[in-house]
């Protein structure tokens, strides 16, 4: 694969991810293992993507004032300890256990889609009443953001929609601060351990830039029915594509 390819790989991919709040690289991942690229580099190459993507990203959000940046940060606080843990994880599974939990993942977080669709216009949880719980949701979130390579939008985003009952485009924002930070450790995770390979991650960084610009674009013109149907098909077309790389 040519520096193109992969630049444009990372052009489309952080469109989707600043533009749904979930850093790209639930997208990215299983895309470049199916390319053939080794796990280790797919999932540093994801996170180092990811990380330049939420820079410009949440600039953006933060300038329109838009999302928490106060419960972002309590989720940030235990999930960046945690992933260093995931990371460690990521070197040791098998690659064919590796993607029978990452389909395992994304049928979890369709189910509470579904289930958050079921709850239109309730009331939060009676959990987000007890202060603890953004950091016990910061610990799971954090471990699967290195396990993954992720950057934890994906999973932060049906937490803060079931739970906190933040509206799409605010938990959009939220997400992409917390992305940020789990980002950013996972790559630290990733140098510390010897997992940091730049020869195609180089190249994607110019596109997670441009990406990140577009997509902060679409989420301000765009409903948030729209947001949340896309989210729901991306998250369905990720299971079909994890099923035909095993």
């Amino acid at each position: 694969m040519d520096m193109i390819t992969y630049f444009l790989i990372a052009l489309s991919t952080s469109v989707l991810g600043s533009f749904l709040g979930i850093g790209g690289g639930v997208i990215l991942l299983p895309i470049l293992l199916l390319m053939g690229v080794s796990q280790g580099t797919a999932a540093f190459s994801s996170a180092l993507t990811v990380f330049t993507m939420a820079i410009f990203t949440c600039s953006i959000y933060y300038k329109r004032k838009q999302g928490n940046v106060g419960l972002a940060l309590k989720i940030a606080v235990t999930s960046i300890p945690t992933t260093f843990l995931g990371a460690m994880v990521n070197q040791m599974l098998p690659e064919a256990v590796y993607r029978f939990l990452y389909g395992a993942l994304i049928v979890v977080l369709l189910g509470i889609m579904v289930w958050k669709k079921k709850r239109h216009n309730e009331k939060p949880h009676f959990l987000s009443e007890y202060r603890i719980i953004p950091y016990v949701f910061g610990v799971i979130i954090g471990f699967l953001a290195g396990l993954f390579g992720i950057g934890g939008g994906p999973i932060v985003i049906p937490i803060l929609l079931l739970i906190f009952m933040l509206n799409q485009k605010t938990a959009s924002a939220t997400s992409s601060y917390v992305t940020l930070l789990t980002s950013l450790a996972s790559i630290g995770s990733y140098a510390i351990i010897g997992g940091s390979d730049f020869s195609i991650g180089i190249y994607m960084i110019p596109g997670a830039i441009i990406g990140a610009l577009i997509g902060t674009k679409l989420n301000k013109l765009l409903d948030e029915k729209w947001i949340a149907i896309l989210f729901n098909i991306l998250l369905i077309a990720l299971f079909a594509l994890n099923l035909i790389k095993m």
